[in-house]
């Protein structure tokens, strides 16, 4: 069953309820006021938001892996001047 999303003109209150596309509500859920009802329309389905791509496939990880090496790089660098006491 679809959801509907309803306006009372008593209580000028919003609610969404479901129901069948074949029945029509009269009654407000909130105040019982009668036939002060109006459904909002909804859309079904929303757009679909298309992500912009900046990137190529992969830049990320690859971005990941030179930073790691960068790191690596830099503390090999500091423990080198170190000495190692077993």
């Amino acid at each position: 069953m679809p959801f509907y999303v309803y306006l009372c003109g008593g209580c000028e209150s919003e609610f969404e309820t479901f129901h069948s596309i074949k029945e029509t509500l009269n009654t407000c859920s909130l105040c019982s006021c009668q036939d002060k009802l109006q459904r909002i329309p909804q859309l079904t389905n929303p757009p679909l938001k298309t992500a912009v791509k900046t990137k190529k496939v992969g830049a990320s990880v690859n971005e990941f892996i030179e930073d790691a090496r960068h790191d690596l790089h830099i503390q090999k660098q500091e423990t080198a001047g170190r000495e190692h006491k077993p």
